[in-house]
């Protein structure tokens, strides 16, 4: 790339875009931008950074919408905001904008577990307390017990949160679960997800009393 005159680069971005918004998982596509912008992000000029991060993001939203699966354009996002040198305030800004992002998303498929992973990556940059975290599984899970997505990525959360609370704590935090629960058994009594958020729950109740 290191090569190429900026006009012939400058078109094969516009030929790879087009491209990438008839078949969002051409991986290879999407590498190609990147390899293009290692040379943006590395010239310190904010202004193009800036501008190339929207104009990627749009990009990728673009991809997720033709398919919310799509391993290359969920990856392709993650990395423009790793890569790009912006200014803390000007990144804290689209963060937040991506959380409304994949709330907007989940809305559409509740399980889809890219999103949910990438939300939390974001949560971890913009540091959203456990509890925050938490409450929004919950509220996922009160909107259909059969989330699958949401139960696991509960169970990932709970450990760590109660970790360092005391005993009490823990044992009010747990029967929150248990109680949550029961009303997803009683609504939807032959859902797996719900049994397997018990066992795990059941389980992971006898380690944390002992510890």
């Amino acid at each position: 790339l290191a090569t190429k005159s900026y006009s012939v680069q400058n078109s094969l971005l516009k030929l790879s875009e087009k491209l990438i918004k008839i078949n969002p998982d051409y991986y290879s596509l999407w590498n190609y931008r990147k390899e293009a912008l290692v040379e943006v992000f590395g010239a310190n000029d904010l202004q193009q950074t800036e501008k190339s991060i929207e104009n990627e993001l749009k990009l990728s939203e673009i991809g997720i919408k033709s398919n919310p699966k799509s391993y290359g354009a969920w990856y392709h996002r993650k990395w423009v905001l790793e890569k790009a040198n912006a200014e803390e305030n000007y990144k804290n800004k689209i963060f937040s904008t991506e959380i409304k992002l994949c709330e907007k998303l989940l809305l559409l498929d509740n399980r889809n577990f890219h999103c949910w992973g990438y939300k939390d990556w974001v949560e971890n940059k913009l540091e959203t307390s456990l509890e925050g975290k938490l409450q929004f599984t919950t509220l996922k899970i009160e909107e259909n017990f059969s989330n699958y997505s949401a139960f696991h990525y509960r169970s990932k959360i709970l450990p760590t949160m109660i970790a360092n609370k005391t005993e009490n704590e823990k044992l009010s935090q747990l029967n929150k679960e248990l109680n949550m629960i029961h009303q997803a058994i009683y609504t939807e009594p032959d859902d797996q997800s719900v049994w397997w958020y018990y066992f795990f729950v059941i389980h992971f109740s006898n380690e944390a009393i002992q510890n």
